[in-house]
């Protein structure tokens, strides 16, 4: 028998016959481990599935893209049908958005509530007054609370808001949705009416007839894109599934905690064994 092979048995004989220490170890961590997940906050998940709009279909938003596509063509340049759809999303994820949520809605003291006195309505150390920005709370929303995932396949997105009471997370998922809506609608509208401007400018300064129709079926577009987007209120995105409250809690997940916490008794029993033994060789 060579050295290896009795030092793997040796191995083996020192942990069976410390079989009930590692048992025991394994049993205290799932026990600490699930009593732990019972006092860490709960947390909840609400989702609401939302489709963009297509550029292509129905006149929503960027419904001139097939005709400007072609001149943009002549002109060697490529607008893709997915950029107005990207940009809804783009607008869903963004930092003046999510901003302008959060003042409308005065999220700061509900977001930093351990640091707001309700009674006095104001911040509780100038320290906090300081740091309890906007700014900074839209990098904890970003990485913390809001989650947008895009499917390719289907091409349904997935807005995620994850925060410690059921209700709200509900009403922000849905109200963030709704809040770029407004925006790309208004942004739409402004666009077009701008456009508009600008094109009955350039048809008063020519009495070439051909010039003027083309101008007008221009026009024409830009007045049905502006009438579209004024009356929808699902401009950039159609709701499939809007946010209701959850019922249950996404996390902790008391049987991974405890899961967790054995695997982790179990490895550590195990090295605290390996390593007395060796020290004994």
């Amino acid at each position: 028998m060579d050295q290896n092979e009795s030092s793997t048995q040796g191995q083996i004989i020192a942990l069976w016959r410390a079989k009930w220490f590692i048992f025991g170890t394994t049993v205290i961590c799932t026990a600490a481990a699930g009593t732990t997940a019972f006092f860490v906050p709960k947390q909840y998940e609400a989702t609401v599935q939302i489709s963009p709009n297509s550029p292509d279909k129905g006149g929503s938003f960027g419904s001139s893209s097939s005709d400007l596509g072609g001149l943009a063509a002549l002109a060697g340049i490529s607008l893709g049908n997915d950029s107005a759809k990207s940009e809804a999303i783009a607008v869903l994820q963004s930092e003046s958005l999510t901003e302008a949520y959060i003042q409308k809605n005065n999220l700061l003291p509900i977001i930093y509530s351990k640091d707001w006195d309700a009674q006095t309505n104001s911040w509780k150390t100038a320290k906090a007054a300081r740091t309890r920005t906007l700014w900074m709370a839209n990098r904890f929303i970003d990485r913390r609370v809001r989650k947008v995932t895009p499917n390719v396949k289907t091409g349904l997105v997935t807005v995620r808001i994850t925060w410690r009471d059921p209700k709200l997370a509900a009403q922000w998922a849905n109200g963030m949705v709704r809040m770029a809506n407004d925006s790309l609608r208004e942004k739409a509208t402004e666009q077009a009416e701008r456009n508009i401007a600008y094109l009955s400018a350039e048809a008063a300064k020519t009495n070439v007839v051909e010039m003027r129709q083309a101008i007008f079926n221009i026009m024409q577009k830009e007045l049905t894109k502006a009438m579209i987007a004024r009356g929808s209120e699902e401009y950039g995105f159609k709701v499939i599934d809007a946010a209701t409250v959850p019922e249950a809690a996404s996390s902790p997940r008391k049987a991974i905690w405890a899961l967790v916490g054995g695997a982790g008794g179990l490895l550590l029993a195990i090295a605290v064994v390996s390593i007395r033994s060796n020290l004994r060789v």
